[in-house]
């Protein structure tokens, strides 16, 4: 049976379910796949709502002939109060049998844990715009030296076997070092023309750098932002790593490639995500808390980490001031689910330098908003049609 604490007992389960909406986040358990997870989320919510009280009243009043006056009066009525049976379970059946629930994170399978992020009802409308912001993402791999598998894990079945006598810390740095160089070339970092929309050499590129804003234009595949040796016992060792893109899979490959680049062999023992985006392992309910009371509390605490501003594509947070218009408290309260949205829609007028696609603003009662960047079309009047008062 679930543990619901008072404070939510209170509360009608029409009430409670208006209150499931944004996101959250648990950790991930190894050797559970993330739709299970998932799975026995959304099992525990539906559970633990159904277990709340009715608004339907408990009893109600019928009125029957009353035997112990029917022989002076035989239209004799009395009022009874009898169980009501209107919200019964065996009557009505479960009130709620399906919850929106998505994952967010990306880059989880079997073997990996840590951080996983999911969106609940009205939140799974944020999800593509989640995912257009970008977000790093960061892990802690452990690694081993001295073999080499075919899964590239511990697991796997043992293809080679070698020495690592010769590796030291120092000597890691510099391979990471150097695997950190190769994913910036590999997905177009060092392209003069071809990243975030601005020229690298610029004074712009560095502003974007120095918070961490810059990133390749279109799609791309894994990118590695940093790596660092957090931890060296031979034959074990820990690589902290900060990523765009990722899967468990690759990262799992770069111990590999670390191993043979220092000459030897080395396999990962463990993938563990410890923050992605906003989400971090503070923020993370345990396998023991999926239940409705922590997960209220937990989409309380994680609502306010999912701001306008860092969701907003990487076109606008380039701009700061302009993003900071469009993330004012008076805007920020529309730009929610279900009344108003951020889209990508093909442009013919504003395309060039390779954009082929503009950012829009839907907000209610106001036609639909160019927020393209000033310095890409040129006039602010082309580009945000908003009223001053906001």
């Amino acid at each position: 049976m679930a543990i619901v604490s008072k404070g939510v007992k209170n509360l009608l389960r029409t009430e409670v379910f208006d209150r499931l909406n944004g996101h959250f986040a648990v950790y991930k358990p190894a050797d559970v796949l993330p739709g299970q997870v998932a799975l026995r989320v959304k099992h525990a919510l539906l559970r633990d709502l159904n277990e709340l009280p009715d608004p339907y009243p408990e009893s109600v009043v019928k009125i029957v002939p009353d035997e112990a006056r029917l022989d002076h009066n035989p239209n004799a009525l009395t009022a009874l109060s009898v169980p009501s049976l209107a919200g019964h379970p065996l009557v009505k059946g479960r009130k709620y049998k399906s919850l929106r629930l998505r994952l967010l994170s990306e880059g989880h399978d079997l073997k990996s844990s840590g951080v996983m992020a999911l969106a609940l009802q009205e939140g799974v409308e944020r999800v593509d715009f989640y995912k257009q912001a970008r977000l790093p993402s960061q892990y802690i791999i452990h690694g081993r030296l001295g073999f080499a598998t075919f899964s590239h894990d511990i697991e796997g079945t043992i293809v080679e076997k070698s020495t690592y006598g010769h590796v030291t810390q120092p000597k890691i740095e510099k391979v990471l070092s150097g695997l950190l160089r190769m994913s910036e070339i590999s997905s177009g970092l060092d392209n003069i023309k071809g990243h975030s929309g601005v020229n690298i050499q610029s004074q712009e590129a560095y502003e974007l750098a120095s918070r961490n804003l810059l990133q390749p234009s279109g799609d791309i595949p894994c990118l590695l932002l940093d790596l660092r040796c957090s931890k060296f016992e031979p034959p074990d060792f820990e690589i902290e790593v900060h990523c765009l893109r990722e899967s468990a899979q690759y990262l799992r490959k770069v111990i590999n490639d670390v191993g043979l680049f220092l000459k030897t062999n080395a396999v990962s023992i463990k993938v563990r995500k410890i923050q992605e985006g906003p989400f971090s392992l503070d923020n993370c309910l345990l396998r023991k808390d999926w239940r409705l009371d922590p997960i209220l509390d937990a989409l309380r605490t994680c609502n306010p980490l999912m701001s306008t501003y860092k969701l907003l594509p990487i076109e606008l947070q380039k701009d700061e001031l302009l993003a900071k218009r469009l993330v004012k408290d008076n805007i920020s309260k529309d730009i929610t689910p279900g009344r108003g949205k951020m889209f990508c829609s093909p442009c013919r007028v504003c395309s060039f330098e390779g954009m082929m696609h503009h950012w829009r603003l839907q907000l209610p009662g106001l036609e639909v908003t160019c927020v393209h960047r000033v310095s890409w079309v040129g006039k602010v009047g082309q580009i945000l049609h908003i009223p001053d008062k906001f």
